[in-house]
């Protein structure tokens, strides 16, 4: 009888170590993806950084490039193509609607150090998503994964 429950204690290890591994191994495939997502949107986003200064939303070559990218990579469809984005402070929402679920912010870069705070230039929030669907529960978790490009100052005109 002895052994039987040792037996029982092995197995049951064994089959949690298992789960375990499934999770740590699922988690790690959503993050990858997710982030070779953020970081292809970043790249697209830099790459037009200069057209995306005075505007309030993307335009249609980025929005393009950033759909076909995505496409390419396999990233989740977005079935009602309306984001569903959280607001972050000192962001402007650039893209409300979209094929896929991503969210991209732009910040305006000011100098605090003078008194009347003139704008600096521009840097760009991009969030993505990581997805994780559990079948037992019959709901989807989505876990964001953020990231920011560095500020693109504008040109300083010195009058002297």
């Amino acid at each position: 009888m002895r052994e039987a429950i040792g037996n029982t204690f092995v197995f049951n290890f064994i089959i949690v170590f298992v789960i375990i591994f499934i999770g740590l191994f699922a988690t790690s495939s959503a993050y990858s993806k997710a982030a070779k997502v953020k970081n292809t949107i970043l790249d697209i986003v830099e790459k037009y950084a200069d057209e995306l200064d005075d505007r309030v939303t993307l335009p249609d070559e980025t929005v393009a490039e950033i759909e076909t990218s995505l496409k390419k990579l396999g990233y989740r469809l977005n079935v009602n193509q309306q984001n569903d984005c959280p607001e972050v402070t000192g962001g402007t929402l650039m893209n409300t609607f979209s094929n896929y679920h991503y969210c991209i912010y732009k910040h305006e870069k000011t100098d605090r150090t003078s008194g009347n705070l003139p704008h600096r230039g521009n840097y760009y929030t991009v969030i993505s998503y990581m997805y994780f669907d559990i079948p037992l529960i019959g709901k989807n978790l989505e876990l964001e994964v953020k990231g920011q490009t560095r500020t693109y100052f504008q040109e300083v005109k010195y009058n002297g």
